[in-house]
C-alpha cells in the first residue's frame, strides 16, 4: 500500500516538471533573442555618431567658404573704389594737360571742354540760364557754411589783397602763374590765384576758365560744396565760355558726390538739353553718370 501511495504521488509531480522546462527553454531563447538585437542597435547609433560628425564637417566647410567669399568681396568692392578713385585722378590729370595746353595761347578763349578735350559744340538754348526751382541746382543750391553763395565758390578777395597775390604783368601771365599752381598741386595757393584773377580780370576772356579752374581747386581736394558753388557761378555767369558745359558736368559731379542725386540728375539733363550734339568723351562721362546716379 505506501508502495502504491508513493507511485501515485510521483506520477502527481511529474506533469509539474514539464512547464518549468519549457520556461527555461523561453527564457533562454528570448535572451539570445535580446542579444542578438544588441548589436544591431550599438551599429545603428555608431551609424548616428558618423552621420552627425560629417555633417558637423561639412558645416564647418561652409562656414569657411562663406568666410572666404565674404572676403573676396570685400576685396573686389576695395579694388573697385580704388579703380574709380584712379579714374578721377586721371580725370583731373587730363583737365590739368588741357588747361595746360590753355595757358600756353592764353588770351583766346581756350581749347573747348576740360573733358572733351575738343572744342565744345553750341547750345541748343542760351546758357546760364537757371533751371526750375525746384530742381535745387544753378541759383538754387545752398552756399556752403561760411559762405554768402556771391563770391567765386570760396571767401572773396578785395582788390588789394588780390593784387598782391598775382604777380605783376598782364593778365595772360597772371593766369599762368594760377595755373602753374594747379599743375604742382598746390591747391590752396592755386585756388587764391584764380580767385584773385577773377576779382582783378572778371571781364578777361580767360575769366570763364578761371571760374572753371577755381571749382577745380576745390573738387580735388574734396570740398565739393565749395566746387559746386564755382561751378554753378561759371554756368551762370560765363554761359560764353568754352568751359560752359564743364561746369555744368562737374557741377552734376559734385552733387552726385555730395549724394544728392536728384541736383546732379538736373545738371546732367540740362547739359544734355544745352547740348544735345556734345558728342565725344565728355557725352560719355555724362551718360556714364546719368547711369551711376538712376537718372
Amino acid at each position: 500500500m505506501p508502495s502504491a501511495v508513493f507511485r501515485a504521488l510521483a506520477f502527481r509531480r511529474a506533469p509539474l516538471r514539464v512547464p518549468r522546462r519549457r520556461a527555461a527553454r523561453t527564457a533562454v531563447l528570448l535572451a539570445g533573442v535580446a542579444l542578438m538585437a544588441l548589436p544591431a542597435s550599438h551599429a545603428a547609433a555608431q551609424d548616428n555618431r558618423a552621420l552627425i560628425a560629417d555633417m558637423q564637417v561639412r558645416i564647418t566647410q561652409l562656414e569657411d567658404m562663406v568666410r572666404d567669399l565674404t572676403g573676396k568681396l570685400e576685396e573686389a568692392d576695395y579694388q573697385r573704389r580704388q579703380l574709380e578713385q584712379r579714374m578721377e585722378r586721371m580725370e583731373r590729370e587730363i583737365d590739368v594737360r588741357v588747361g595746360a595746353l590753355e595757358g600756353s595761347g592764353a588770351g583766346g578763349a581756350g581749347l573747348g571742354g576740360a573733358s572733351s578735350g575738343a572744342p565744345s559744340a553750341a547750345p541748343s538754348a542760351a546758357p546760364g540760364q537757371p533751371l526750375a526751382p525746384d530742381s535745387g541746382v544753378l541759383g538754387y543750391i545752398t552756399p556752403p557754411a561760411g559762405s554768402s553763395g556771391s563770391g567765386s565758390g570760396a571767401s572773396s578777395l578785395d582788390s588789394a589783397a588780390a593784387r598782391a597775390v598775382l604777380p605783376s604783368g598782364p593778365p595772360e601771365a597772371q593766369y599762368n602763374h594760377a595755373f602753374s599752381l594747379l599743375r604742382q598741386g598746390d591747391y590752396a595757393r592755386a585756388e587764391q590765384a584764380f580767385q584773385a584773377f577773377i576779382e582783378v580780370n572778371g571781364s578777361h576772356s580767360l575769366a570763364g576758365n578761371a571760374q572753371y579752374w577755381l571749382g577745380e581747386t576745390h573738387y580735388a581736394r574734396g570740398n565739393y560744396e565749395a566746387a559746386a558753388v564755382a561751378f554753378a557761378k561759371g554756368y551762370k555767369e560765363y554761359p560764353n565760355s568754352s568751359k560752359t558745359p564743364d561746369n555744368l558736368f562737374k557741377l552734376g559731379m559734385s552733387m552726385s558726390a555730395l549724394g544728392k542725386k536728384r541736383e546732379s540728375c538736373a545738371a546732367f539733363q540740362k547739359l544734355r538739353a544745352d547740348y544735345p550734339s556734345l558728342g565725344g568723351t565728355l557725352q560719355r562721362q555724362v551718360d556714364d553718370q546719368m547711369a551711376r546716379n538712376g537718372c
